[in-house]
Parts: C-alpha cells; structure tokens; sequence
C-alpha cells in the first residue's frame, strides 16, 4: 500500500522483481526491475560435491512472519524424523512457541561467513516462503550451489530461481519435488553452480538509474 500511494510522488520507480510490479497493478513507464543478487561470500564455499546417502535439507529466515512457511516446516520436521536418510538444517528466528523435534536449528547467525559455509554444506535448500517481493534468502541458497525447492506463490521467488530447481503447491508436492531433484542431482546442482550473480552488480544498476533521473 505504501508503494501504491508513492507512485504519483516518484519520478522513477525500481522494483526487486517482476511479481513486485505486477502485484500492485503498476502501469507506469517509468520504472526499472532490477533483480537482487547475494554478497560474494555465499559463492565462496560452493562445491561440485557428488550426492551423499544423507540428504540435508536447509533454509533460513530472520523474520517470523507466517509467510516465511512455518507450517510447512513443522511438516518437514516430521518427515525427517520418519525418514533417517533426510536432515533438515534451520537457522534463524522461529515464531514464539514453535519448536522442531527432529530438525537441527541453529539460533540466527550475524556471521555471514559461517552462513555460507554451513549452506554449502548442504544438498538442497527449501523455502515455503510465499509472496516475497525481493527474497535473499534463496539467492544465498543458490549461490551457496543448492539447488532449491520452492513455493509456487513465492512472488520474487519465482522470478529468482525458476532455472535452478523445482516448484510445489502443497506439503506432499514438496515432498516430490525434493525427492525429484535427489534422483536427477547432477542435472540440478550444475545449473545452481553456474549461477554467479553478486551484490555490486546489482549496486552499479542502481547507480545508473539514479545517475540518469533528469531534474524536475
């Protein structure tokens, strides 16, 4: 609502993702739509490592808003506790109350360092995050070398990672994707190798709008 009601005060709007434009009906020719990309860091630790007996799922949220998925996760952390060749791994903020039995959380990290290293650690990176306008968790994820499993109404999710893994709807759906990319590994781990995006990239493609917004 804040974006809609800025609009006719906006000499140039940029939008993280297509979904962004698209979800408040903007009709405008003045824009640009300028993708997000993850700091450096995350493509530091990445490996061509062949598939391991033991699956190790990931995510990561700082935010405890229901969007990000809990009740998804809270499905998965059954599943790993019925299925011995599946760990999941979620680091972060969880919402008051909510606790995992079977999962390994790791309490939220301001070490971006260790954050990489523990992603690239990982087989397959999850996220039942839905209508995010400009998400970095799954670029982290996808730089990190995971291919990446996602919800169907994630918003910039699908503009950001349609090439490098696969989409689900329902908790079951989820369940097959993954399974999905386990037996197809190679295929989906080299397209999230070759995803080498960075953040100055993305800070030069602002630089330039801004450098070319004439005066009023």
């Amino acid at each position: 609502e804040l974006v809609k009601r800025s609009i006719s005060n906006s000499d140039h709007l940029i939008f993280p993702s297509e979904w962004a434009k698209e979800h408040i009906g903007f009709t405008g020719n003045n824009f640009s739509i300028i993708h997000n990309a993850p700091l450096e860091i995350f493509h530091k630790y990445k490996n061509n490592d062949k598939l391991n007996k033991k699956i190790n799922l990931i995510t990561h949220h700082w935010s405890t808003n229901p969007k990000k998925g809990f009740s998804y996760y809270k499905q998965l952390d059954k599943f790993v506790g019925e299925n011995s060749n599946f760990n999941f791994i979620y680091i972060g903020r969880t919402p008051d109350n909510f606790k995992f039995e079977n999962a390994k959380y790791v309490e939220p990290i301001g070490d971006n360092d260790l954050l990489a290293r523990l992603l690239s650690r990982s087989t397959i990176y999850v996220t039942a995050s839905e209508e995010e306008a400009g998400a970095n968790h799954v670029l982290e994820g996808v730089a990190a070398g995971l291919p990446i499993v996602f919800h169907k109404n994630g918003g910039s999710i699908l503009n950001y990672c349609s090439d490098y893994g696969i989409i689900y709807e329902s908790y079951d759906e989820m369940i097959v994707a993954i399974k999905n990319i386990v037996d197809n590994y190679s295929s989906f781990k080299s397209k999230s190798m070759s995803y080498g995006a960075v953040i100055g990239e993305v800070v030069d493609k602002y630089l330039e709008v801004l450098c070319n917004i004439k005066s009023i």
